[in-house]
């Protein structure tokens, strides 16, 4: 993000210098903590702030920064942070969120007198009903706890974990806080990060998570074949197992080479369908080339395959439609050199 002011009667534009808190002298509570108190809603519209440096429980001396409600009558607990490099506001947030859960109406409205140095418990509850839109017993005070987030920047552990939660049914938002030096202003820029656009690459991320998992909880199948190269019958054999099988043979027999196959049904597995290794005497693999992922391929010595001058190893990520479409295309060009049925269950 950066700022820029209008210069020479307003045809250029000059960056406004960035800064931060500390370099500024800026420090959490003092100055951060005291203006959003009276200005809270730079970050979100119609909330209340009922109480700063919130501690009211026992056995502990951690306190919550701002202690805040909006007009659904939820908790806000809003934890801030004035450097970047803090990687756990989300988890000290949950902590505060969960000791202020069991909040009742009387305790929300006692904190808020408290707050306000109002003289009645009566007084306070008419601020928040004015606030609320409607008598306070109307509302489910305090039945929610929401969380503000509020950091001159996040780490990508933080974005992520707080994307994730949010995924389970918590209500995490997070907000950066820029500041800017312009002669003898410090200005502020303001920003919900989450939920916002400059989160969309994890929340594509855990869009793709939730189809994979949706796609894994769809019944599996365990079909398993049985191949016959040359007489010799190998099998059952999973999916995966059997495309190995019959590559192997057609390549080592000179039956096909690496590249027609790779042309054939190369576009059928997520990754490189052959990667190029080098392996020691006892065919150990000692480093892999041309896109080898460890794990991802078949390493057994007794499963690499050896084709002229080269040694490769075959990809083991073979999905439902991918195998039956590959085998197909396997059985169309070279089925005359090899069988392959389903075996009995």
């Amino acid at each position: 993000m950066s700022l820029h002011k209008f210069s020479n009667n307003n045809t250029r534009l000059s960056p406004v210098e960035k800064t931060t808190f500390l370099d500024e002298g800026v420090l959490e509570v003092k100055h951060i903590q005291e203006a959003l108190a009276v200005d809270i809603e730079i970050l979100e519209q119609r909330v209340m702030v009922i109480a700063r440096e919130y501690n009211k429980w026992a056995g502990s001396q951690k306190a919550i920064d701002i202690l805040a409600i909006d007009q659904d009558g939820n908790l806000i607990v809003i934890e801030l942070k004035r450097g970047t490099n803090d990687s756990t506001p989300d988890l000290q947030a949950i902590r505060y969120a969960g000791m202020v859960s069991v909040m009742s109406r009387e305790d929300i409205v006692s904190t808020y007198q408290e707050y306000a140095k109002l003289e009645t418990e009566s007084e306070a509850e008419a601020v928040i009903s004015a606030f609320l839109g409607g008598e306070i017993e109307e509302h489910s005070l305090g039945e929610k706890v929401r969380i503000f987030i509020v950091a001159q920047d996040f780490t990508d552990e933080v974005v992520a974990t707080v994307l994730w939660l949010n995924t389970q049914g918590l209500d995490i938002s997070c907000y950066t806080l820029s500041p800017y030096k312009h002669n003898d202003d410090l200005l502020l820029f303001s920003q919900r990060l989450i939920p916002l656009r400059e989160a969309s690459e994890w929340q594509g991320k855990f869009a793709r998570k939730e189809r994979e998992v949706r796609a894994s909880n769809v019944k599996r199948d365990y079909t398993k074949f049985t191949v016959v190269c040359d007489g010799v019958k190998r099998g059952p054999l999973p999916k995966n197992r059997t495309i190995l099988c019959i590559v192997k043979w057609l390549l080592e027999k000179g039956y096909a080479s690496v590249d027609e196959l790779k042309t054939l049904i190369g576009r059928f597995t997520n990754l490189e369908l052959f990667a190029d290794i080098v392996t020691d005497d006892a065919g150990t693999i000692i480093q892999g080339v041309d896109g080898y992922r460890k794990g991802r391929y078949f390493e057994k010595p007794e499963e690499i395959i050896h084709v002229g001058e080269r040694t490769v190893v075959m990809s083991t990520q073979w999905g439902g439609e991918e195998f039956f479409t590959a085998m197909k295309l396997l059985k169309d060009k070279y089925g005359s050199f090899f069988e392959c049925t389903e075996s009995v269950r």
